[in-house]
C-alpha cells in the first residue's frame, strides 16, 4: 500500500488529470498542459475558483492510459465551481499565491496545506461575486508580477507578502485605474523575456526594456504601463516569463495553445500587440 511506484501525471484542459503507470509517453496528446514524473504516493492538489481545496494521493485516483478519459476533479469530489489549479505536491514550490477578480492576493505555505485532513475545504474566503482567477506556485527566490487588463504591471518580491492562515484575510494586489481589472499573476526568476497576450493577440517584451522604462522609485501597488493604448480593444488576459522556447498556455475555455517564441519579433513595452498563429 505504501510502496512507491513511478508514475507520470498528465494534466490537460480544464485541469483534468490522469495518473499513468508507465515510464514514457510515445505520443503526447495535443491537449497536454503539463507532464510530471513522480510516484504514486505523491498527492494531487486542486483548487477551484471559489477557494475549494482538494488533496488526494495519486494512488487513490486510479490508473489511467494515455487514451482513457481523464479524471474530472470537479465531478469526482463534488466541487461547486470551476478548477483554476491542479498539480502534484511533489512539484517544486514553497507557497501558493492566489489572486481574485476583485484585486485581492493571498499567500499560503505548502506545509500548511499538508496539515489539512478533510476535503473539500475552503482556503480563501471570498466576497459575493468574487472568484479566484489564478493560483501561482512559487519558490523562495521568485518575484511576483501582476498584470492588468489595460496593460499595467507590478513587480514585487513575494517575501513582502506574508503567508496567511486558512481563514486569514487577503491584501490588495495592485492600484487600479477606474474600469481596469486584474488579468493575471506570474512568477519571475531572471528570465529575459515576458510573453504577453489577450485571447487573439500577442507580443514578446524584453525584461531589460521594461526596467529601462521605469522612472523613479515605485511605491507598493504602483504599476508600470506596458501597452500603447490606455484601454486596449482586447483586454489583456495574461503573461508569462520565458527563456526562448515554446509557450504552453491554457485559454479561458480550457483549450491548450502552443506558441513558439522564436517565431515572434521582440517588441518594445509600448508597442501594440499583434496577431500571430501557432
Amino acid at each position: 500500500e505504501m510502496i512507491k511506484e513511478p508514475v507520470i501525471t498528465w494534466i490537460g484542459g480544464d485541469y483534468k488529470i490522469k495518473v499513468l503507470y508507465q515510464s514514457r509517453i510515445l505520443n503526447i496528446p495535443a491537449d497536454t498542459f503539463t507532464l510530471t514524473k513522480t510516484h504514486n504516493q505523491d498527492k494531487m492538489i486542486a483548487i477551484s475558483d471559489k477557494g475549494e481545496l482538494v488533496i488526494e494521493r495519486l494512488k487513490d485516483l486510479g490508473k489511467f492510459s494515455v487514451q482513457s478519459d481523464a479524471l474530472n476533479i470537479v465531478k469526482n469530489f463534488g466541487l461547486k465551481s470551476t478548477l483554476v489549479f491542479s498539480e502534484t505536491l511533489g512539484y517544486d514550490f514553497d507557497y501558493l499565491v492566489m489572486i481574485t477578480n476583485k484585486n485581492t492576493l493571498k499567500k499560503i505555505d505548502k506545509e500548511l496545506l499538508l496539515s489539512f485532513r478533510k476535503f473539500p475545504t475552503i482556503v480563501m474566503g471570498l466576497a459575493e461575486g468574487e472568484k479566484i482567477i489564478k493560483v501561482l506556485p512559487i519558490k523562495d527566490n521568485n518575484k511576483i508580477w501582476v498584470i492588468t487588463q489595460w496593460g499595467r504591471i507590478l513587480i514585487f518580491d513575494h517575501a513582502g507578502l506574508r503567508p496567511m492562515g486558512k481563514t486569514a484575510a487577503w491584501v490588495k494586489a495592485i492600484d487600479l485605474q477606474e474600469g481596469d481589472k486584474v488579468a493575471d499573476i506570474f512568477s519571475y526568476s531572471d528570465e529575459p523575456f515576458i510573453f504577453i497576450h489577450d485571447d487573439q493577440n500577442w507580443k514578446l517584451v524584453s525584461v531589460e526594456d521594461l526596467y529601462e522604462q521605469k522612472r523613479g522609485p515605485m511605491k507598493r501597488a504602483q504599476a508600470w504601463v506596458i501597452c500603447a493604448e490606455p484601454k486596449p480593444t482586447h483586454p489583456l488576459r495574461g503573461a508569462i516569463a520565458i527563456v526562448e522556447w515554446a509557450v504552453n498556455l491554457m485559454m479561458e475555455n480550457g483549450r491548450i495553445d502552443l506558441y513558439d517564441s522564436n517565431k515572434m519579433d521582440l517588441c518594445m513595452p509600448e508597442d501594440d500587440l499583434t496577431k500571430i498563429t501557432n
